[in-house]
């Protein structure tokens, strides 16, 4: 089955150094009735990145641990900003 829906693309919205690619938003098709969105990102191997801090926590250093959070937050201003 395929799902039709309209794409919203405003290029590359993830900087290079980002933890992951977002690409852009799209609505949700399955709830027309509602304002849901969801986000275009990279492809992540590892799944989502609660399912990898689950399973990796201990064996990940602190100083990756301030990476993550770092380019967590500063993507997330970035594309709030992008959205105004």
């Amino acid at each position: 089955m395929t799902n039709h829906h309209t794409y919203t693309d405003y290029g590359r919205v993830s900087e290079p150094n980002m933890v992951i690619k977002t690409y852009g938003f799209t609505k949700d098709p399955r709830l027309d009735s509602l304002d849901n969105y969801l986000l275009v990102m990279e492809y992540a191997p590892s799944g989502d990145l609660y399912k990898y801090l689950q399973n990796n926590f201990t064996e990940i250093d602190w100083r990756k641990k301030a990476f993550i959070i770092y380019f967590t937050i500063n993507g997330y201003l970035n594309f709030k900003h992008i959205g105004k």
